[in-house]
């Protein structure tokens, strides 16, 4: 007792140190998480010092009859904290049947080894079972050879000694240990011997002994090993014994990466998962996608497990990616199926850290990052936009005296004065982060405490902040009852300018877009002043917050608190229960405040140069309020505070069953699911405060059409589920599964209220039939797998099988001499709605070489969903004089194909690993709402759900006068393109068909040419590839990700519609002009509505761009400095590294990163450069 609270104390001394050196950095850590940090540790000192760290005295109980001598090995464990090792294959396919009581641990090993070919060893704490040689004991003896003696330190890849790995003298029974600090001492016949190393999770290694000379072992994890525990729906299995469609990324993938979400991390790691950004704004996360969806109802995000506790994507990002152990991507209805309505999505399971008995650290990551922009856009310089506005004016037919047109005397000036805003306002954005984690305990209790913080200054005045704090104690009160504490905490505040035009938009796309397009003729600022001139508003001046800010703000805390008990009499049942409960509260203040903007003498003979004197005699006065800001409220000042504050549980009771019968293994569990969700919000603005320097709610107008309150209906939702598994396995050998999950939800009547939702899948391991044997020395692993089972989703709206009503202000009846209120039907119910259920289908196989030579899965899956809810609306004639209520009438289908590879070798102190993945996946409309008179080619049956692009056939440039009239010649004297005459300059369509009932070309281009251009609209493939080189301590990983068969139709704004007068791309440089007619790659710039004649602004094959793109998502160097070095000061490992992120992109477009879609106006995506430190002590 006293040594484990004594321990903790110290470590927890250390941490405060380094608390304190933070605090000197000046982090700001908020006096909440201090205070949150101080309720911790006295729960983790409660918790340690209520658990006995002397359990290796322990009698032992076994009750077992024909069990798995891996079960019986792992029910002394439990007992005694006495830790096993052995090599998997020593112990497969072997039983035992054993009764005893108060046992010491030598009477339940002999007993439990009586009729075994295995012998055992204690060290230390830790005990070795080794087959029993047939040769001579010890070859040492036989020939009296004096024995040398080896020493030396192992270590794992992150340069950690590593506790507990098993050294053998190859060809002997003679064993060491590495203690806790990875040291070992062993003695060998002669300096020839070999030694080799094992760990559970880490690769075999066999080396020369080297007598004189300390061995430095570095050990490297086995990821692709069969005896891996990959996490599942509540629970865990054997890779070896998986039979559904699982992606697995370990916390070593999302290493030396600072981000603000983990989402970002997770592109181009697991096939079947498409990762987008939503930009790289601070705070920004991603998008997650797993395999294609089979609906056009609701949205496409996975369900998330976080521990155990569901949750969603906006909780997900504020995970400290530090905290991550592992992440489970679960894709088929085998390992979706378990949650029911809710794992229609797919399912991205979380694991956090938690402590390791007998291994304790304290580890230190600081990093500081650089970004700049990936791609900017090529936009025209002042002299080429006006020379282009130019031309634009005499095609239009002005007159040369017009005042738009830019003298020849402002021309000449613009050759040497050209201005860009975005350059004006951007600074590079950097972030900083930092976490300090603790970890350690014993058998008896586990302790994990990790704290993080995370800064990122953006481009334009808009920053973010991220606390994190976690606290994990797993521990075991007595030898039947076991309990999990889990505490995570998050706080984040940010900030941006505020902007009128941004609507919520974190990306600031309207203000980037502003800044990047403006007149480049036009200067930003003055000696300091911003400039008014040619509009009413200078975007440049607001981007630095002199117009205001918006500062979001949100906590949330999530304790989950686990108890297990091995119940008694039945041997392999246990129960357990968990309780979860999450608060989240998020606050935002908005200030608006329009500041003044100045004008300034014109100059040039078209007053197109802005001089640097003030316009003292402009009407109006020379200075006035940004008009921007004054827009859509009138008032030069505005404050807006809204509140939303929301909280949920949820309560697991399980009953679970784990046995083995000789070569028959059996695992169960049942349970009971029940959550709740309740939420609301507040808002309110007021405007016209009198002294702006207070900015308080109460400090503006009390006149009640300047202010405004509102908030929502506080509207509870519930939902509560059975749910259960049985797993199956011979020998490993045949594998087979089955989960079922009934859902009750408050969205549908009683009567349609619960839902069920079965899976099946099977598994063969071939490669473990007896008549495989021969071929294991090319291919050791080769499983076959199947699955098949039905998942469900709610995404509908509630209560739409309940009669509503609506209130009238007036009847529109005269009752007496007023209009009296009345209240009326509202539409019409439907008493039958019900889930909308996935029916999927996966066929897989998983092969592997010996040494993970080469190792890979195959995944072939369909997807089919029914009941889709819908109105039917086009199907309905316009006599019927209701509205109809929606019906689950709807069917489409998915499918698709994925496939992921790996390659690695290991040559004394080198290593590398290649591995890549890729995934192709479309979907279709099976049965959808549709008028009776549709026309083929408007016809969505079997036509792709999404990502359909729809317009014109080009056919090129109308370049000459003679193209016009062959053009007249070929299609009639009356032809027009949507209206027009057609004219040299133009786009030139394909005439396809005319109204309806008349599908052959009518002599003209309207909305009835339209047809599919492509079919490819969102990315079809998904696809990436790693790989990593190691020598020693130092270490090159490289992640590439890519999107392919993706499509984009540029936006129309700037790109398909050129401004004149504004800048435009550099693309409209070599636009149409009567000289330029045989050259030209753009249609004329007039050729669109904003200059009077629709043309060239629609979509069309002319604009499709190929969206394919591969990026060097992540490359990091790191080097760990020798444990011979750190030894002397006591330090367990240091790691420095640098690296770089999204560093290059390889795509088919020039102005824009096609991960942002069609719209080059978008916040780009940044490049970072990073160095950091990692020190464990």
């Amino acid at each position: 007792m006293f040594s484990v609270s004594n321990y903790l104390l110290t470590q927890l001394n250390k941490s405060m140190k380094l608390n304190a050196f933070l605090m000197a950095m000046h982090c700001p850590w908020p006096r909440k998480m201090l205070l949150v940090m101080k309720l911790t540790t006295l729960i983790m000192l409660v918790a340690l010092l209520e658990c006995s760290a002397k359990v290796y005295s322990q009698k032992i109980n076994l009750d077992e009859t024909n069990s798995s001598l891996k079960k019986v090995l792992n029910q002394i464990n439990k007992q005694t904290g006495f830790v096993f090792f052995y090599d998997s294959k020593d112990v497969l396919n072997k039983s035992v049947t054993i009764h005893l009581k108060d046992a010491s641990i030598d009477e339940a090993l002999k007993e439990c080894l009586k009729n075994q070919p295995l012998t055992y060893k204690k060290v230390n704490n830790n005990i070795v079972l080794q087959q029993i040689e047939k040769a001579v004991d010890n070859v040492v003896t036989s020939l009296n050879v004096s024995p040398v003696k080896i020493s030396g330190q192992v270590f794992d890849n992150k340069n950690i000694p590593l506790a507990g790995v098993t050294i053998v003298v190859k060809g002997s029974q003679t064993v060491a240990i590495s203690d806790v600090n990875g040291k070992f001492s062993i003695e060998v016949p002669d300096g020839n011997a070999t030694l080799v190393f094992s760990f559970v999770g880490y690769v075999k290694k066999e080396l020369q002994a080297t007598p004189g000379t300390p061995m430095l072992v570095k050990m490297e994890a086995d990821v692709s090993g069969l005896s891996e525990i990959v996490v599942v729906a509540y629970g865990t299995q054997k890779k070896e014994n998986l039979t559904g469609a699982i992606g697995v990324i370990k916390s070593s993938a999302l290493e030396n990466r600072p981000t603000s979400s983990p989402a970002n991390l997770l592109q181009g790691l697991s096939p079947g998962v498409t990762v987008t950004t939503q930009g790289s704004y601070p705070g920004a996360s991603a998008n997650i996608k797993i395999r294609e969806s089979s609906t056009w109802q609701g949205g496409t995000d996975p369900l998330y497990v976080i521990d155990g506790f569901v949750r969603d994507a906006t909780t997900f990002s504020t995970i400290n990616p530090a905290d991550i152990d592992n992440i489970s991507i679960l894709k088929d209805a085998a390992s979706t199926a378990i949650y029911g309505i809710r794992g229609g999505n797919g399912v991205v399971l979380v694991t956090t850290k938690h402590g390791v008995a007998n291994k304790t650290f304290i580890s230190y990551n600081a990093s500081y990052t650089m970004n700049n922009r990936e791609i900017t856009p090529r936009r025209m310089n002042a002299f080429d936009a006006y020379t282009f506005a130019n031309e634009a004016f005499a095609q239009k037919g002005l007159p040369a005296s017009d005042p738009s047109y830019y003298t020849p005397d402002e021309l000449d000036y613009f050759k040497t004065h050209s201005y860009d805003w975005l350059k004006d306002t951007w600074r590079n954005p950097w972030n900083t982060s930092h976490n300090l984690a603790v970890s350690g305990g014993s058998q008896a209790a586990r302790y994990y405490i990790s704290a993080g913080y995370f800064q990122q200054e953006g481009a334009t005045s808009n920053s973010f902040r991220k606390y994190n704090l976690t606290a994990k104690v797993d521990g075991q009160i007595s030898e039947r009852w076991s309990y999990n504490l889990n505490i995570q905490s998050e706080w984040n505040n940010g900030s941006r300018p505020f902007w009128a035009y941004d609507y919520g938009d974190f990306n600031l796309s309207n203000m980037y877009n502003r800044l990047l397009m403006v007149n480049p003729g036009r200067p930003s600022f003055i000696n300091g002043l911003p400039v008014g001139n040619f509009d009413n508003t200078n975007t440049a001046n607001l981007a630095n917050g002199n117009g205001g800010y918006t500062k979001p703000s949100g906590n949330n805390i999530t304790p989950v608190f686990q108890l297990k008990y091995d119940i008694p009499g039945i041997t392999g049942l246990s129960a357990k229960g968990t309780f979860a409960y999450n608060t989240t509260n998020n606050y935002t203040k908005a200030w608006r405040n329009a500041p003044y903007i100045y004008y300034f003498q014109t100059g040039g003979d078209h007053n197109h140069i802005v001089t640097d004197k003030l316009d003292l005699t402009r009407s109006g006065g020379y200075q006035i309020l940004d008009q921007a800001q004054i827009s859509g409220v009138g008032a030069p000042t505005e404050l807006e505070e809204s509140y939303s504050q929301s909280s949920n549980y949820q309560l697991d009771l399980m009953l679970n069953y784990e046995r083995s019968f000789g070569l028959h293994n059996i695992s169960a569990f049942a349970g009971y699911e029940q959550s709740a969700y309740r939420g609301h919000y507040t808002n309110i603005w007021d405007d016209n405060y009198s002294n702006p320097n207070y900015q308080q709610i109460n400090g503006g107008s009390t006149n009640s059409t300047d202010w405004y309150i509102r908030g929502d209906q506080n509207q509870p939702t519930g939902f509560a589920s059975y749910f259960g598994r049985v797993d199956y396995n011979y020998a490993s050998k045949y594998l087979l599964g089955f989960t079922m999950r009934a859902d009750g939800s408050y969205i549908f009547p009683a009567n349609k209220r619960w839902g069920y939702f079965p899976a099946v899948s099977a598994g063969w391991n071939i490669a473990n039939e007896n008549f495989f044997a021969k071929y294991t020395k090319v291919l050791d692993v080769l499983k076959l797998r199947f699955s098949y089972g039905i998942t469900g989703t709610d995404n509908t709206a509630p209560w739409q099988w309940q009669q509503t009503y609506n209130f009238n202000a007036n009847s529109g009846i005269y009752i007496g001499a007023g209009l009296p209120p009345s209240t009326t039907l509202g539409s019409t119910i439907n008493p039958n709605i019900t889930w909308e259920k996935n029916h999927n289908y996966n066929l897989g196989l998983d092969f592997g070489m010996p040494k993970r030579i080469l190792t890979g899965t195959v995944d072939l899956w369909y997807k089919k969903t029914t009941d889709i809810l819908g109105a039917r609306v086009a199907s309905v004639p316009s006599t019927v004089g209701a509205s109809l209520p929606a019906v689950n009438y709807g069917i489409a289908s998915a499918r698709g194909i994925e496939l992921s590879l790996s390659h690695e070798r290991h040559i004394n102190d080198f290593f590398y690993r290649v591995s890549g993945n890729w995934s192709y996946a479309d979907n279709k409309y099976l049965k959808v709402d549709q008028a009776a008179s549709v026309r083929g080619y408007q016809n969505l049956i079997g036509q792709p759900i999404n990502g359909v692009i729809w317009g014109y056939v080009s056919e090129g440039i109308i370049r000459t006068q003679q193209d016009v009239d062959n053009i007249l010649k070929a299609n009639g004297p009356n032809f027009t393109i949507f209206g027009s005459k057609p004219q040299p300059g133009m786009l030139m369509y394909k005439d396809v068909r005319g109204a309806l009932g008349t599908d052959l070309p009518d002599g003209k281009i309207d909305g009835n040419d339209q047809q599919i251009i492509s079919k490819n609209g969102i990315p079809r493939v998904n696809y990436g590839f790693n790989f990593t080189f190691g020598w020693k301590g130092l270490n090159l990983t490289a992640v590439f990700a890519g999107l392919g068969r993706y499509d984009i139709m540029p936006t129309d704004v700037y790109y398909r519609r050129p401004l004149p007068g504004n800048d435009n791309l550099t693309i409209w440089k070599n636009a149409w002009t009567p000289q330029t007619a045989s050259t030209a790659t753009m249609p004329s710039p007039i050729m669109t509505d904003w200059q009077g004649t629709s043309n060239s602004e629609v979509s069309s094959t002319f604009w499709l761009k190929n969206g394919a793109f591969l990026r060097l998502k992540s490359l990091i160097v790191d080097y760990s400095l020798p444990a011979s070095l750190l030894a002397k000061i006591k330090v367990k490992a240091v790691k420095i590294y640098f690296s770089g992120e999204n560093l290059y992109q390889w795509n088919h477009v020039t102005d824009w990163d096609p991960e942002l879609g069609g719209d080059f106006r978008m916040y780009p995506v940044l490049r970072g450069f990073t160095c950091g430190l990692n020190v464990t002590l």
